[in-house]
């Protein structure tokens, strides 16, 4: 009989981050009314990135480093093909 391994990743469950795709910096998404705020996407042909509380509907613009929106991520780890443009 073989011996079956699993592996895992490590736990990824409330890691949402801003990353700037430029330098990688990243910071905590904001929190409203003790929730973090969600990505919306808006506009018919000219799209904004906004962030929506999902309570109260308060909306703020996504933050912005090395002159760009930063990327709103559920992840820890950036694609090496995201970063480099692979």
């Amino acid at each position: 009989m073989h011996a079956v391994y699993m592996f895992k990743a490590p736990s990824e469950h409330n890691t949402l981050r801003l990353v700037c795709m430029i330098c990688t910096q990243s910071i905590e998404v904001p929190i409203h009314h003790d929730k973090p705020m969600q990505w919306v996407l808006e506009g018919k042909f000219h799209k904004k990135e906004y962030l929506v509380c999902s309570v109260c509907g308060f909306k703020t613009d996504v933050p912005v480093h090395c002159g760009r929106p930063m990327l709103y991520s559920m992840s820890r780890y950036i694609d090496v093909s995201e970063r480099h443009g692979i």
